[in-house]
């Protein structure tokens, strides 16, 4: 059409599809949720990731899931469908999402880390 074949075409969209997806990894890596106070989790923040930052006060380890309330000066459920260690006193940061089961809100993790 303009001198390009189709060959030299496909080469071209390949790689720019190749480098796009770099870019957008490299931005996943660099792209933080900010923490978030547990007393300040609201229902603007139902069905939304939120980062917190705690101490494990609580661990329910049950075959498939594991339950946790971890505290700052609040308190809050976390559910965690992953295989993790963790016992109390550990401080964690547990990346989830906000959702409200018996008018209380939970944490549905999707990733947590021990701090220490």
């Amino acid at each position: 059409m303009y001198g390009m074949q189709e060959s030299t075409l496909f080469k071209l969209s390949l790689w720019m599809g190749l480098i796009g997806i770099v870019i957008l990894f490299g931005l996943t890596q660099i792209i933080e949720v900010p923490a978030k106070e547990i007393a300040s989790i609201t229902d603007d923040d139902l069905d939304r990731e939120v980062r917190i930052i705690g101490i494990v006060e609580k661990v329910d380890d049950r075959e498939n899931v594991m339950f946790l309330e971890v505290s700052q000066v609040s308190r809050i459920k976390v559910v965690l469908f992953d295989d993790v260690s963790v016992v109390e006193g550990d401080r964690v940061a547990i990346i989830g999402t906000v959702e409200e089961y018996k008018d209380r809100y939970e944490l549905v993790g999707e990733g947590i880390e021990v701090l220490g």
